[in-house]
């Protein structure tokens, strides 16, 4: 209580003077904690020195233990590569020496084999020129004994023929083995492959006229056939295959980045390209007017009418190309036909070739029959003028009567023909026809009663 009295008591004085000593006390401690950082401070940068030179000295001796070891390597790797190279200098000198040593070799070989060849050659010439001596003289032989004076040299041709006995012999084996080398002389040639001609690629100009699915058709099977494409390439290289304005729009289409990314697309952008109107009207015109011809195969039409179909419906099935094909054929093979149960394509074609088979032989047996009716009619027409021409004319009623027993005689052969064909007249010595139902002789009886009962018309 009392220091709180002496506190309370305090002059302002007093309180100055004991703020002053307090301040001089903050100064000198102040004083004291500066100097004490300087210190630290330059502590600090004296290490900071001593560190930094450390390092410096560190960082040479590593510069200096990395070139050194560089170098080193630099070195080993001179000295390697020396070392290689006259490694390689050495084995490309061997392999020099190696294939010299070859070629001279093969060389040698081929000199020898030439040589050999040239040897064999000459002897089957040698060969060949002594049988053809031999056959001349055999020849000469030949012509001596057929000559009508060579009696008196057929001992000695006969002779010659004992001495060139055993020549032959020794020929005929040359002979084989001439024929033994020359096969082995081919199988050591080399043997020769002839390409087939090229054939000529399908081109697509753009015009109205052309067709475009028939071009891809054809180009599809062109570039696999020939040049063992796929689709990715022949989308590629259809530009090759384009001409004028096609090749112009291909152009453009390039030049725009709007080709199709498959083969499919381009088909569809080509289809729509080149289809006109004009080409749409004539396909649809010609389509109506698609019927198989009288002289067209069943084979041929359905070729034009596949051809027409795949233009004109080309997301049509084989069932729709038979429904097509029963309306558009010929009517005479659709009524053999009739409609059978037949699912395939190939199974109705089959069928057709089987009825063009019977109306052929059909037509060809009426041809036949027709020809021999015809021939025999003219023939009995020509002999019935030239023997009126020789008889004389009698009346009109004469005539008339000669002309209803013509008629009826010639319904009679007709109605005979058939079974008539293999008889002969006894009476004119022609076949065709018996005695009794000879016209000659009908004429003949005849002429006679008409003679004696009718007058000429000049009386």
């Amino acid at each position: 209580m009392a220091g709180d009295e002496t506190k309370a008591t305090m002059t302002v004085e007093e309180a100055i003077k004991e703020i002053r000593s307090m301040q001089l006390q903050h100064d000198s401690d102040i004083k004291t904690t500066g100097e004490s950082i300087q210190k630290i401070q330059a502590k600090i940068a004296t290490s900071n020195d001593e560190t930094n030179k450390k390092m410096k000295e560190e960082f040479q001796n590593i510069n200096e233990q990395l070139t050194s070891q560089i170098t080193s390597i630099h070195a080993q790797v001179n000295t390697t590569l020396t070392n290689l190279k006259q490694e390689m200098a050495k084995f490309m000198v061997e392999e020099i020496q190696k294939l010299n040593s070859e070629k001279q070799t093969v060389r040698v070989e081929s000199n020898d084999s030439l040589t050999t060849l040239i040897k064999e050659i000459k002897e089957m010439k040698r060969d060949i020129a002594d049988i053809r001596n031999v056959q001349s003289n055999d020849d000469h032989v030949q012509q001596l004994d057929s000559h009508p004076n060579g009696v008196l040299f057929s001992s000695t041709s006969k002779q010659f023929q004992q001495d060139q006995n055993t020549p032959s012999t020794t020929l005929n084996n040359d002979v084989l083995s001439i024929h033994s080398n020359s096969s082995i002389l081919n199988n050591n040639r080399p043997q020769t492959v002839f390409l087939p001609t090229s054939t000529n690629a399908p081109v697509f100009h753009g015009k109205p006229t052309d067709r475009p699915w028939q071009f891809l058709i054809r180009i599809e099977e062109y570039t696999e056939t020939v040049h063992m494409w796929g689709e990715d390439l022949l989308l590629r290289g259809i530009s090759q295959f384009l001409k004028d304005t096609a090749l112009d729009w291909y152009c453009q289409l390039r030049s725009c980045n709007c080709l199709p990314r498959t083969w499919a697309e381009f088909k569809q952008a080509f289809v729509k390209q080149f289809n006109s109107p004009i080409r749409i009207a004539q396909k649809i015109q010609e389509w109506k007017e698609c019927k198989q011809n009288q002289d067209e195969t069943m084979n041929e039409f359905i070729i034009r009418l596949r051809a027409l179909w795949i233009e004109q419906f080309p997301l049509e099935t084989e069932t729709d190309l038979i429904k097509h094909l029963f309306c558009k054929m010929r009517p005479d093979i659709l009524n053999i036909m009739g409609c059978p149960k037949i699912n395939s394509l190939q199974e109705i074609l089959t069928e057709a070739q089987r009825v063009e088979e019977i109306i052929y032989h059909r037509q060809k047996q009426y041809n036949t029959g027709k020809r021999t009716f015809s021939n025999s009619n003219y023939n009995n027409n020509n002999n019935y003028y030239k023997n009126n021409n020789s008889i004389p004319k009698p009346n009109d009623w004469s005539q008339t009567n000669n002309n209803g027993a013509y008629k009826n005689d010639r319904q009679q052969t007709q109605g005979n023909q058939e079974s008539q064909q293999q008889k002969v007249c006894y009476y004119c010595g022609k076949y065709n026809h018996q005695s009794r139902d000879c016209w000659y002789k009908k004429q003949s009886s005849t002429v006679d009663s008409d003679q004696t009962t009718s007058t000429s018309k000049n009386e």
